[in-house]
Formats: C-alpha cells, structure tokens, sequence
C-alpha cells in the first residue's frame, strides 16, 4: 500500500512539472526573424508610418527577445532613440524623449534635424533592410528589418565592435502620444530640412 502511494505521488509530480513544462513554452517569445527578400517591401510603407518614435530596445538572447530589460536609456541606445521621419526617399532623426515625447528645445534647425540623409529598403545577403546615408555626418548603416508595417516598425541590429545583437521597436508618434503633438514651430523645421536634403 505504501509503494502504491508513493508511486501515485511520483506519476502526480511528473504531469505537474509536465504542465508547467508546457506553459511556459505556450508564452515563450517568439524567435526573431528578417524579412525574406522574395517581395520586398515599398519605401512608401515607411514612409506612411511616419513619424515613428523609438519605443523599447532589447537583447537578442540565441534568437530570442528578451523583453527584461529595455535599453531605450542606455548608452546603447545612443543614435537609436528618435522620432524618425521618412519623406520621398529622404529621412530626419528627430531628437526626442522617448518616455514623454517631448521635443528638444529650444527648437532650430541644427539642433532638432541633425540627422538626416537618404534612405532605401534593399535586399543584402537574402534579408530586407533598411539602408540610409546620413549626408550631414557621413556614415552609412543598414538594420535587419524584421516587422514593417503602416502601425509597426522593428529591426535587429549588432553595434560596431559588439557580440551583442539588438532588437529595436518604433509605434507612430501620434499612437505612442495620442495626445502630442508636433508645433508649427518644430514642423516647419522639419519640412524646411527636407527641402535642403539634396
């Protein structure tokens, strides 16, 4: 009778660890992916999301998001953070605070729209990115695309000189901050450096 009760207790404690074994895969993260490059996707659909505003920058762990940490605020992040607008081909980084949107002020034309350039969606090694030359600092760089859509735009991405592989998440501006808005102020601005953008 003892054994028997034992043995009952044991087959109990397996189909318990066995539950708790398959809830945890069922609310895992999925792995991360780029895009194929077998349709690749219109500048346009970028360009309709914006303006866009960086909202978490995470870990890749072996393929997988870890979401315990955001690095939005981390030195990381650094050229990352931005309310980032696409027009016709070109782009400006807007510099913004990711946790109030709230803009630099006071605002002008140096300091608000200092990043800026040209930019594509192309196809490298069978993966869609985004590729964009800023022509006011010189520098080139292209992110992975794994997510684009009119509501929703991420990235991976490894740093220069780093192991590490980053995943990178942008709402638009006015989902993230329903109740923000740009001034005319800042959008005139904007609109003017678009114009000198070769």
């Amino acid at each position: 009778m003892f054994l028997k009760k034992v043995k009952n207790i044991f087959i109990l404690l397996i189909v318990s660890l066995s539950i708790v074994n398959c809830s945890k895969d069922d609310d895992a993260e999925p792995e991360i992916f780029a895009i194929p490059a077998t349709s690749l996707i219109s500048e346009q659909t970028l360009e309709n999301a914006s303006p866009l505003i960086t909202t978490a920058v995470y870990k890749v762990i072996d393929g997988v998001v870890d979401r315990s940490i955001n690095f939005i605020e981390d030195d990381i992040a650094n050229g990352t953070v931005s309310s980032a607008q696409y027009k016709g081909g070109k782009f400006i980084f807007v510099p913004v605070n990711p946790s109030t949107g709230e803009f630099t002020s006071p605002i002008s034309l140096d300091t608000n729209t200092a990043n800026f350039g040209e930019f594509k969606i192309t196809e490298v090694d069978g993966k869609q990115v985004r590729e964009l030359f800023d022509t006011n600092f010189g520098y080139t760089n292209q992110r992975e695309i794994v997510e684009l859509t009119s509501e929703r735009f991420t990235y991976s991405f490894q740093p220069q000189g780093s192991q590490d592989t980053f995943y990178v998440e942008h709402e638009p501006y006015n989902v993230k901050f329903p109740q923000a808005t740009f001034s005319e102020e800042l959008t005139a601005v904007i609109n003017e450096r678009f114009n000198l953008i070769p």
